[in-house]
């Protein structure tokens, strides 16, 4: 997953809180739907956006089993968030090897 990718690189600024005992990391995210920290950077609050929001609709339309109101209401959106959410992806590490790179020629 791209996000727990970020934060194992320690790219997210803050730094995601998994509780202690959770196997899954999506649970970082959640508290009876409040956010652990108070500022969540982009890739967060698209993941968030994503997870919440759109698969709501989706496995409402899959639970009808009706695929022309899951394409039609949040298939695109889906896509879109997932390509937005690659390319922030792509953005954090780029600035972060910018960012080595400058560290480097400073020493």
């Amino acid at each position: 997953m791209l996000v727990t990718e970020l934060d194992n690189e320690k790219l997210l600024i803050p730094p995601l809180t998994i509780p202690v005992n959770s196997v899954y990391p999506e649970h970082a995210y959640f508290i009876e739907g409040c956010f652990l920290h108070n500022s969540v950077s982009k890739v967060e609050s698209i993941f968030l956006h994503l997870t919440k929001h759109r698969t709501v609709i989706a496995r409402k339309a899959f639970q009808h089993m009706n695929a022309n109101y899951a394409y039609s209401n949040c298939w695109q959106e889906i896509r879109n968030d997932l390509r937005e959410l690659r390319s922030e992806t792509n953005k954090l590490r780029q600035e972060a090897e910018i960012n080595r790179k400058m560290k480097i020629k400073l020493r």
